[in-house]
């Protein structure tokens, strides 16, 4: 596989489509890039695409365009997309109302998700309602996406139902929030489980952090951050072998 540590998204004979920059949504400009890499030097049709946190649908589209410039035509989808796909949050309603059109708290946006997705429609699939009732039995994920664990519960959810079927020495898991401080569940799982990953790319701008698998998870050590089963004083020692092990900017 492609050394991924060099960033070879910024390079500049990457030859990233203008397109993937178009759809409405709180994705950086070097998150795109590298999702639309993944998609099209990284996914080799080996198991699913995992968009857990999908919102407006920039992430799916980042992915799906680079399936398509990689050669992919398919009738079944290869990107399945998560979100409640409602303005639960104010911060949610004042982006669409700002971006795209008037919406009310509480009132669904899957309409401009699939708009957003038009062309790439056969290639993604959206997954609509509480994302603790979803459940994932359709085999192998090759990238895993996550922008879905705005909680603690979130977070255990995604581990039991979602990694088990990260594939050792090839999955890409993308972390986009990893650069928030309300999330500290997050780097203490991850830093929990960093046997079992390779950190890719420290910081892909403006939040995200890079991950692949690199050996099968213990199932123990994985019920066991699902669990948060931590003292205070042990989240607080992976919190700090994180920062130490981070770049200091």
């Amino acid at each position: 596989m492609e050394n991924l540590k060099i960033k070879p998204w910024n390079a500049p004979d990457a030859n990233i489509p203008q397109s993937i920059f178009e759809p409405k949504g709180m994705l950086g400009e070097e998150e795109r890039r590298c999702l639309y890499w993944l998609g099209r030097h990284v996914f080799s049709n080996r198991g699913s695409i995992i968009d857990a946190g999908a919102f407006l649908g920039a992430s799916a589209f980042s992915l799906a365009q680079g399936l398509v410039d990689a050669g992919y035509r398919t009738s079944k989808p290869l990107i399945h997309s998560y979100d409640t796909f409602v303005a639960g949050d104010d911060y949610v309603a004042e982006t669409i109302n700002r971006d795209i059109r008037p919406i009310s708290k509480g009132e669904s946006f899957l309409d401009i998700f699939r708009a957003q997705n038009a062309r790439h429609s056969a290639l993604v699939e959206p997954h609509a309602g509480d994302f603790l009732a979803q459940r994932w039995t359709r085999g192998p994920i090759e990238i895993l996406f996550i922008d879905v664990a705005k909680n603690r519960d979130l977070n255990s959810h995604l581990l039991r139902e979602f990694f088990p079927h990260l594939i050792p020495g090839h999955s890409i898991v993308i972390q986009q929030d990893f650069y928030h401080v309300w999330h500290p569940y997050i780097h203490v799982t991850m830093e929990y489980l960093k046997d079992c990953f390779e950190v890719l790319d420290p910081f892909v701008d403006h939040q995200s952090r890079l991950y692949r698998l690199i050996r099968p998870i213990p199932p123990d050590a994985l019920e066991r951050a699902a669990l948060y089963d931590f003292s205070l004083s042990e989240r607080l020692s992976l919190l700090e072998s994180a920062a130490a092990a981070s770049p200091s900017p």
